[in-house]
C-alpha cells in the first residue's frame, strides 16, 4: 500500500477531502518508525472517524484509528508499546460480562486469532485480546474491538488487516 489513503479510501469508498484533512498524519507517520495495521476489508457504511498517533518515545508509542456507521457501529484498531490492559465486555451499566463465543480464524498478519464476541437481543460486540508482535514492532502490541457489528463483518475485518507502508 502507497499510503493510509490509498488503503482506507479502497476500503471506505474513498470520500471527499479524505487525502488533504490526513496529508500531516500520513506525513508522520512516514517519517516515523512505526509500523501501524489498516484494514483492507470495511463494513458497508462504516467511515474513518479518527485517527491518533504519538510517537515521542519507543516505550509511548501509540496507534489507534476508529470508524463508525450512521448508527452505533464503531470498530478500533489499537495499538500500543506499553500500558495495556484487559479487554473486556462492558454492558451500558457497567456490569462486565463473559463472550457468548469465540471464533478461531487465521488471518495472514496475525496468524490464529481467538475473535470473541458478546451477543444478545440488543448488544453485538467483539474483540480479540492484546496481541505481540514482538520487540521489531513499533508500536508492539495489537488489538481490536467493535460495537454494534455483525459476526461476518467483525471476521472480515479482522481477517484483513495488512501493514500499512506510508513511506
Amino acid at each position: 500500500m502507497k499510503s493510509i489513503f490509498f488503503a482506507l479510501a479502497l476500503t471506505l469508498n474513498a470520500y471527499a477531502g479524505a487525502q488533504a484533512y490526513r496529508r500531516a498524519e500520513i506525513q508522520k507517520i512516514g517519517r516515523s518508525h512505526l509500523q501501524v495495521v489498516v484494514p483492507t476489508f470495511m463494513p458497508k457504511g462504516y467511515r474513518e472517524n479518527k485517527m491518533d498517533l504519538n510517537d515521542h518515545s519507543v516505550e509511548d508509542e501509540d496507534f489507534n484509528v476508529s470508524f463508525t456507521n450512521r448508527k452505533d457501529g464503531v470498530i478500533t484498531i489499537q495499538m500500543a508499546s506499553s500500558g495495556i490492559g484487559d479487554i473486556i465486555f462492558t454492558l451500558a451499566d457497567g456490569n462486565t460480562v463473559e463472550p457468548t463465543s469465540t471464533a478461531m480464524i487465521r488471518t495472514k498478519l496475525l496468524g490464529k486469532v481467538a475473535v470473541d464476541r458478546y451477543d444478545s437481543k440488543i448488544i453485538h460486540d467483539f474483540h480479540f485480546d492484546w496481541i505481540d508482535l514482538g520487540t521489531n514492532h513499533h508500536p508492539r502490541f495489537i488489538l481490536v474491538h467493535g460495537v454494534s457489528v455483525t459476526k461476518a463483518d467483525a471476521l472480515n475485518f479482522v481477517k484483513g488487516l495488512r501493514w500499512l507502508n506510508a513511506k
